[in-house]
């Protein structure tokens, strides 16, 4: 039988804290909202949410209040409550995450891979257009693709403009890892 290597702390660290920000982000309906939970037969509310806050309600009254009791990370400018609109936006900021590295594997793997397994024309094709993408900053190469987008990526919603975006910028060092490792490859004994 195989010896089981132990788990690294900070993999566990890690997974613990990804899967907290994933239970969050699916009970958020369930987390923050106003409406009770659970009610009695009377219709007064038995249960609520532990942060019993629309993220989208303004309250004038509550405006830039520090964090306190009632809001724990206090409020904005519009009176809206930080702490629900926080725990509703972990969703957004998933979803835009896993889709940009979605996105971003499924152009730097193949690219990365044909130019490591065929090199010539195509490793020095794929070089140069990983130096021409490193030689803008990222937000500014973000930023002017979004932009001077063409229409059919202005009619995407949001979220899955911006992933795509970060996911077509962010292929780049998925591509040489992937170039270098195919290039170590091909020359082994193993694969002659």
């Amino acid at each position: 039988m195989a010896e089981r290597r132990p788990t690294p702390r900070g993999l566990r660290a890690g997974l613990l804290l990804l899967g907290g920000l994933l239970v969050v982000a699916l009970a958020a309906p369930l987390l923050a909202t106003e409406r009770p939970l659970l009610l009695r037969h009377d219709g007064t509310a038995l249960l609520r949410a532990p942060v019993p806050h629309d993220p989208n309600r303004m309250d004038l009254s509550a405006v830039l209040q520090p964090p306190g009791r009632r809001h724990w990370l206090g409020t904005d400018a519009l009176g809206r409550d930080l702490a629900a609109r926080v725990i509703h936006g972990a969703r957004v900021s998933l979803a835009v995450g896993t889709l940009a590295a979605t996105f971003a594997l499924l152009l730097g793997v193949p690219l990365g891979a044909w130019a490591g397994y065929r090199g010539g024309w195509a490793d020095a094709l794929v070089s140069r257009c990983v130096e021409t993408v490193l030689c803008f900053p990222t937000l500014l190469l973000v930023l002017t693709v979004l932009a001077t987008a063409p229409a059919w990526l202005q009619g995407l919603p949001d979220e899955l403009r911006i992933a795509l975006v970060l996911g077509v910028t962010g292929w780049v060092p998925i591509a040489r890892y992937l170039r270098a490792e195919f290039l170590k490859l091909r020359e082994s004994d193993m694969v002659a």
